[in-house]
């Protein structure tokens, strides 16, 4: 918890409390981890989210609209045609 909140005040850049959170987690199960963040996104992160933001969200996924975090999609090319020279 001290990296957390050194991370909030500044004091411990992002990739320092990633290395610590990851110590931390070291020899924990998966699901065990998984579980930990439903938790963490219920009982602290759920209520800071706007029910606009939620409503924007659902609406996007409800079109099937990809948000600006995911990936564009992978364009192929066609090859080019070959010129005799």
């Amino acid at each position: 918890m001290r990296a957390m909140a050194n991370f909030g005040l500044g004091n411990l850049g992002f990739s320092g409390m990633m290395a610590i959170n990851a110590q931390f987690m070291r020899g924990v199960e998966e699901e065990t981890y998984h579980e930990l963040g439903r938790k963490l996104y219920t009982k602290q992160i759920a209520r800071l989210i706007y029910p606009e933001s939620r409503a924007l969200v659902a609406a996007h996924q409800a079109r099937a609209i990809p948000s600006r975090s995911s990936p564009p999609p992978r364009r192929t090319r066609s090859p080019r045609p070959q010129t005799s020279a």
